[in-house]
């Protein structure tokens, strides 16, 4: 008789055709799979304060760099949307990784067999996406992983093996009674520590020195119109989820709301406009090559010279939010 060495949780796989973010794709499909309303809604990215995490590396002609991002803080924002999250992150070498990857291999089979929705990051591309861990099987001894690149099995002896990450997670749905002040705070604070510099690595630029890194290079002319776009659309698409989660963030505290949200709103309302006008400039999907059209890239690099000013006021109005809930 064949025994069944395969194991999947059922209906969760991961959806690349609904965002261009790779975490908010998974996310969502964990709150897809436990029928929690949380996915792809603004609530969902406000609350991992991604809208508000504006960052780059020196080399300007690449993807958004996802692996700069505090992932672990990220994860941990998830508990306030009535979840629970359980899992591993950590980079190793060695024997500690080889141990590291026995313990995310044993306690995925544990997740999975319990019906818990597993990610991590590291399955595949470099360790700043995040792909759905569907199920596994034993026989083959492989995970079972959906992502950008469809549905594919990774070896568990080979996660870590580019740059000692072992990042797996799993959501559980008995999460703690949800508080959106709390949410807000947590959000918030996280965002004012990125800006500040605390949550990332030191090749990162963030805040005002990301923006006028942007500005120097387009001035420059040695920007790729592919890679400026692909920057644009995520910056377009968080801004405009940033700014509704505030503005529903002041819905659902109604008196409760602390006076500074309004201006929070108004500032954040403010670079969402500027970035939304330098993505209509440069729409998702540009041609390949340096950009020609001068006119059009100069007047990007002003744009985001306006959006810097309204960043850095906003960030100091969330500040305020933080010292008011404290």
């Amino acid at each position: 008789m064949d025994v069944k060495t395969t194991n999947l949780v059922e209906g969760y796989i991961y959806n690349g055709g609904r965002s261009n973010l790779a975490n908010i794709n998974t996310y969502s499909a964990c709150f897809k799979y436990w029928a929690k309303p949380y996915g792809y809604t603004p609530w969902l990215y406000g609350a991992i304060a991604i809208p508000f995490l504006f960052r780059v590396v020196e080399n300007v002609n690449t993807p958004p760099p996802m692996y700069e991002l505090p992932h672990s803080r990220i994860v941990q924002l998830l508990n306030n949307l009535g979840v629970r999250m359980e899992g591993i992150c950590e980079i190793a070498e060695g024997e500690t990784l080889d141990r590291l990857r026995k313990e995310a291999w044993d306690a995925a089979k544990r997740a999975i067999d319990s019906g818990y929705p597993c990610f991590g990051r590291g399955f595949d591309f470099h360790h700043g996406e995040t792909s759905v861990v569907q199920g596994y099987d034993e026989a083959a001894e492989v995970y079972i992983i959906s992502c950008w690149q469809g549905t594919k099995t990774i070896p568990w002896q080979s996660l870590g093996e580019r740059d000692g990450l072992i990042d797996l997670h799993w959501m559980k749905p008995d999460g703690e009674e949800e508080d959106d002040l709390r949410t807000l705070r947590d959000a918030l604070s996280l965002a004012v520590g990125f800006a500040d510099g605390k949550h990332t690595g030191p090749g990162t630029k963030v805040g005002s020195d990301a923006y006028d890194h942007w500005v120097h290079e387009l001035r420059k002319g040695t920007v790729d119109g592919w890679f400026f776009a692909y920057n644009t659309h995520e910056w377009d698409t968080c801004r405009t989820y940033g700014y509704k989660f505030l503005v529903e963030a002041k819905e659902r505290l109604g008196t409760a709301a602390p006076r500074a949200l309004d201006e929070a709103i108004e500032r954040f309302g403010s670079v969402r406009a500027a970035i939304n006008q330098v993505y209509r400039l440069f729409p998702w999907e540009q041609p390949r090559g340096w950009i020609e059209d001068s006119e059009r890239r100069l007047e990007a690099a002003r744009l985001l010279e306006q959006a810097k000013q309204y960043d850095a006021a906003a960030i100091e109005a969330f500040r305020n939010i933080i010292e008011t809930i404290q």
